[in-house]
């Protein structure tokens, strides 16, 4: 019998169609991982934020040159850098806060740069 490699797999998996390609990446990405010493990454789930940039948009010339941490239309953290405003939103148990540096809403665009 001959052995399994990872080279003899991806041949035969090139030659499926699409479709079924689809299905087996489905199948391995939904497979646990094996090897402890490189975990599977957590998966992050998307998030609208359309409240945060709404605030951003009446709120911006309070905060020019600060980082600000936002949840939904809600100012949860501020500071000079944008650790100190993760910060302040970790401490009031936000767990992912939309982290920004204001820009003066009447000045040229990255202008830090």
């Amino acid at each position: 019998m001959s052995e399994i490699t990872f080279e003899s797999v991806l041949t035969q998996a090139r030659q499926l169609p699409w479709l079924e390609r689809q299905r087996l990446l489905r199948a391995l990405d939904e497979e646990p991982e094996t090897d402890q010493k490189k975990p599977h990454p957590k998966r992050v789930p998307w998030k609208d934020r359309s409240r945060e940039y709404q605030w951003l948009k009446d709120h911006a010339r309070e905060y020019v040159g600060q980082w600000v941490a936002l949840e939904g239309y809600q100012l949860v953290g501020s500071g000079a850098t944008a650790v100190e405003a993760l910060e302040v939103a970790k401490a009031s148990g936000i767990d992912r806060p939309l982290v920004v540096q204001v820009e003066d809403p009447e000045g040229p665009p990255f202008a830090g740069f």
